[in-house]
């Protein structure tokens, strides 16, 4: 690590956990991965500021020492993603998204606490008139599996049957919306939204950024909402470059 990075305040709460375990008390590998897991979680729990690359600095630092402990194991998703998206921290949970290089899937048919928001494993929305559960992520962000299952008689505690999986994209959950958009600019920002549906979109499309001159793109783009160019990483790929 350079002498001269500036850590985030998740950053050095880890690595504070991570260099402190164990000194008063005997090695213990078990005590260190409990401590590092406990310590990330209080981190998203207590609102703590996430830079965008937290998660990603945590999965690659230190060679491969931080890969052993539970966060990126295989129930990632529910011990960091959903827990962030459970706590409203959506720095936390953007921080995930960008390690994952996946944009966040959203529903406005939350079944539980939330309405509405980031969908993440363990969230129940309703999709084609049926309460889905989230399962999994496609590694390659391209969809989300989530299920239907068969009722079960009651005071029974076997497994649930599943009765319907799905792939579900992006473009399938807009479509559940059934939102015939009516469209307002943002007046600072080069998008438009729609206060029924909360769909927000670029007044100029990527392809016509492409065929500006490079002073024209950079003013497009500086009238961008940072919270849009994080949830839309893929979009705003190579627009500066010539």
């Amino acid at each position: 690590m350079a002498e001269t990075e500036q850590k985030s305040p998740v950053i050095t709460l880890i690595d504070l956990v991570w260099e402190h375990t164990n000194v008063a008390i005997g090695r213990s590998n078990l005590r260190r991965q409990t401590a590092l897991k406990d310590a990330l979680r209080l981190a998203i729990s207590a609102g703590m500021p996430f830079a965008k690359d937290d998660c990603t600095k945590l999965a690659t630092r230190h060679g491969v020492r931080y890969t052993s402990w539970c966060p990126w194991g295989a129930d990632a998703e529910s011990q960091v993603y959903a827990y962030a998206v459970s706590c409203g921290n959506e720095q936390a949970a953007r921080s995930w998204e960008t390690l994952q290089k996946r944009r966040p899937f959203t529903s406005k048919s939350i079944v539980g606490n939330r309405s509405q928001g980031r969908l993440a494993v363990g969230n129940k929305f309703d999709f084609q008139e049926e309460t889905f559960t989230v399962t999994s992520f496609a590694e390659s962000g391209a969809y989300l599996v989530a299920c239907t299952y068969h009722p079960q008689p009651r005071g029974t505690y076997a497994p649930l049957k599943i009765a319907k999986r799905l792939r579900i994209t992006h473009e399938m959950l807009r479509a559940n919306l059934g939102c015939k958009h009516e469209w307002l600019e943002k007046s600072d920002y080069n998008e438009k939204w729609c206060p029924k549906c909360h769909t927000v979109e670029m007044l100029v499309t990527r392809k016509e950024i492409l065929a500006m001159p490079m002073e024209q793109r950079r003013e497009i783009l500086a009238k961008q909402s940072a919270a849009f160019v994080e949830d839309h990483p893929d979009y705003f790929e190579g627009l500066l470059e010539d």
